[in-house]
């Protein structure tokens, strides 16, 4: 055909070569002149992508190490999703929340790209919070909004008579708790038993130098072991999380009688325990 300066076509129309598929796309160009000669194939490539990313469903849950905020919103949690994109990759993310049935509100990640951020939430069982997600590919394509499913952040304190005591335990007063006590005890085998329902699980404790280590019991079953020694007091700090199946669960916190190495002591502290449910 005669010179021009620019050509338009659909990269997915056959009768030149296309393709419906994403994926990279290479073009080639020749230039005749008039005497017949051919210039040397020049080239050069493009991304379709038609296809939007693909973005998990926002999950909220709690964080080994974070600690409750001394006055409200108190609760730390994580949330996050997963987001990619097979083609053009995935060039920005978006987080919003809602308390009950108010408005959507941007949730502020550090990155444009995303995909988890750490906030806190009033400790109030009584709220219901939703999030959602979507991704934007390198092509400009959005993701459908993914919502996750209403969460309520259900805290008890060891004061609550929810829980059964067996051994010996004292109750303290404590400004720095997360609830007005802290319940101790130095007995082996002295336990802590609360019913436990919901998404997550975590327990809050103080860490300090005199403190030892506790097993957790999952519905009878160990499921690991506390180390609360720390060199120096730490307070209102996420020690154990786990995540739940459907139903009631029957958590035991158990005196062990052992320690860190570093520890002159072996006594165990509860502050209290949380749910997402």
């Amino acid at each position: 055909m005669p010179f021009r300066g620019s050509l338009d076509w659909l990269l997915t129309d056959t009768a030149w070569g296309g393709t419906r598929a994403d994926g990279t796309k290479r073009v080639y160009v020749q230039l005749r002149d008039r005497a017949g000669n051919w210039s040397a194939p020049l080239s050069d490539q493009v991304v379709l992508d038609t296809t939007p990313p693909a973005v998990g469903l926002p999950e909220a849950r709690f964080v080994i190490g974070t600690v409750i905020a001394a006055d409200e919103p108190r609760i730390p949690v994580r949330v996050s999703f997963s987001a990619t994109d097979a083609t053009s990759g995935v060039a920005g993310t978006e987080l919003e929340r809602r308390r009950d049935a108010g408005e959507w509100t941007a949730v502020e990640l550090d990155g444009p790209t995303d995909t988890d951020a750490t906030l806190r939430l009033p400790d109030d069982g009584s709220v219901e919070w939703r999030f959602r997600a979507r991704a934007r590919d390198e092509a400009g394509g959005w993701s459908e909004l993914r919502t996750s499913d209403a969460r309520r952040i259900v805290s008890t304190q060891d004061g609550a008579g929810a829980w059964t005591w067996t051994g010996e335990w004292t109750t303290r007063t404590a400004d720095e708790a997360f609830g007005p006590t802290i319940r101790t005890a130095d007995e082996t085998g002295a336990t802590g038993v609360l019913t436990v329902r919901g998404r997550y699980v975590a327990l809050v404790a103080p860490r300090g130098p005199g403190l030892g280590i506790a097993q957790i019991r999952l519905d009878g079953q160990g499921v690991g072991t506390v180390d609360l020694y720390a060199a120096t007091a730490e307070t209102r700090t996420i020690v154990w999380t786990s995540a739940l199946t459907a139903g009631d669960h029957t958590l035991a916190i158990v005196v062990t009688g052992d320690a860190n190495g570093a520890s002159i002591g072996t006594r165990v502290a509860i502050d209290a325990v949380l749910e997402l449910r």
